[in-house]
């Protein structure tokens, strides 16, 4: 899987640019060390400062950038495509830089062919395990999840040099992507400064309604009512899950062409659910 997975993603993915670092501005290492506990590193690390619990898309992409930069020996940002708005849909990979030994190995691997059990037995490639969230834009807790996890990986493994997390970065490589529905979480944060209000919004902001849906526009349409439900929109098994028909509900599914950069990651999804397939038939 971390193969495919590692394709897929090169296949869509650019390396997000660096922005000025503020002077001031304490690093990851220091907030981290001056919390006692996970509730102080949630309150300190994973919630905005204006009474909101959670980090919405600006927050988001700040803490992940911040992570590249401060750690670009184990960790890299970088966007696997654009959304219907035209925003990066950024995705953060975090693991342990491999050994001399195992680069070797790599190496020497790349040089001869090896086919079938012996690849599997002697390639240096990692699992990768794939994480996403805010499929559906107000599902925040999803994105909290997303960040607790990178950010305890960096913290226990890296500062801390717990050895168990030290085996988890060298073991496996992880992708997290904790908003693929960049354009609707854009939304509710918009909604959240303006009058710190949650916007129940589900969908992504595209207008376009499929043939056969009903006629109410993007125009008539209230702003958590808009868009497509990106959770119903894989083109693994379209159509097989509840979806709605009329434009304006909450799960209204588009269509099986599929063309927007969102979809991509199901690309990476069916990869996972194809090796998943082949362990349980082979166990």
């Amino acid at each position: 899987m971390g193969q495919a997975l590692e394709q897929a993603i090169a296949g869509n993915s650019t390396v997000s640019e660096k922005k000025p670092k503020d002077p001031n501005e304490k690093s990851l290492a220091e907030i981290l060390k001056s919390c006692n506990d996970e509730t102080q590193m949630i309150e300190k690390v994973l919630s905005r400062k204006d009474g909101l619990n959670h980090l919405l898309l600006t927050d988001t992409n700040k803490l992940m950038q911040k992570i590249a930069d401060e750690y670009p020996q184990y960790a890299k940002m970088t966007s696997i495509g654009k959304s219907f708005e035209g925003r990066d849909i950024n995705m953060l990979e975090i693991t342990a830089p491999d050994s001399a030994s195992e680069k070797a190995t790599s190496q020497s691997l790349s040089m001869a062919p090896i086919e079938g059990e012996q690849l599997a037995q002697k390639s240096s490639k990692k699992p990768a395990i794939f994480m996403t969230g805010a499929t559906h834009a107000r599902e925040l807790i999803s994105t909290s999840i997303n960040m607790f996890k990178a950010v305890q990986l960096i913290q226990q493994g890296v500062i801390n040099k717990d050895k168990t997390y030290e085996n988890f970065l060298k073991d496996n490589k992880y992708y997290f992507v904790p908003i693929l529905n960049v354009d609707g979480v854009a939304l509710i944060e918009q909604g959240w400064e303006k009058d710190h209000k949650i916007l129940p919004v589900r969908k992504n902001r595209d207008p376009v309604m499929a043939a056969g849906s009903d006629s109410k526009s993007l125009a008539q349409a209230p702003p958590e009512t808009q868009g497509v439900d990106l959770n119903r929109n894989f083109g693994v098994q379209f159509g097989d899950s509840a979806g709605h028909p009329a434009f304006v509900e909450d799960n209204w599914i588009a269509k099986a062409d599929q063309h927007k950069d969102e979809f991509k990651v199901d690309e990476m999804i069916q990869i996972g659910d194809d090796a998943s397939d082949a362990v349980d038939k082979k166990t």
